[in-house]
């Protein structure tokens, strides 16, 4: 909640990030002992939806598909995840190398040049958030250089 909250000043923003958080969470919008967080992540987006704009819940979907798409694209390359499927947002990502694909074409054909500073983090368990604090301040920083384009469906 607090990285909505911080963006009150920018309401869409805020909305989107709310449905960012709905949307991870999605598998668990069954389980009883989830329906708070659902109750107050929706009811937060929707107040910062109506603060924002003119705009609707639809146009607010619409939109998050394109958050969907960049967060797919961002996890799948700092991951090393060879093939993700669009998950919703009508983008699949493919991985081959230091080159991402992105599937339908975005980008009319052109090819960019990504560049990400990241933290270097192994496979582990953490005992608690603030284990997992401690690991991600400490962890080296590296840079991840890449090419991103768009591929025939």
């Amino acid at each position: 909640m607090r990285g909505i909250e911080r963006l009150a000043s920018d309401p869409y923003a805020a909305a989107l990030v709310a449905q960012h958080r709905l949307h991870v969470y999605r598998g668990y919008a069954e389980h009883p002992e989830w329906s708070t967080f659902f109750a107050r992540v929706t009811a937060a987006r929707d107040a910062h939806l109506r603060a924002g704009s003119a705009v609707s819940l639809d146009e607010l979907l619409r939109d998050y598909t394109f958050v969907r798409a960049g967060d797919l694209a961002s996890l799948a390359f700092c991951n090393n995840w060879t093939d993700v499927d669009s998950d919703g947002c009508g983008y699949a990502m493919r991985l081959e190398g230091t080159s991402m694909f992105v599937i339908p074409d975005p980008f009319g054909g052109q090819t960019i040049e990504i560049e990400i500073d990241a933290r270097e983090i192994g496979h582990q368990s953490f005992d608690s958030a603030a284990d997992a604090q401690r690991v991600v301040a400490s962890a080296p920083v590296v840079t991840l250089r890449g090419l991103v384009s768009g591929a025939a469906a």
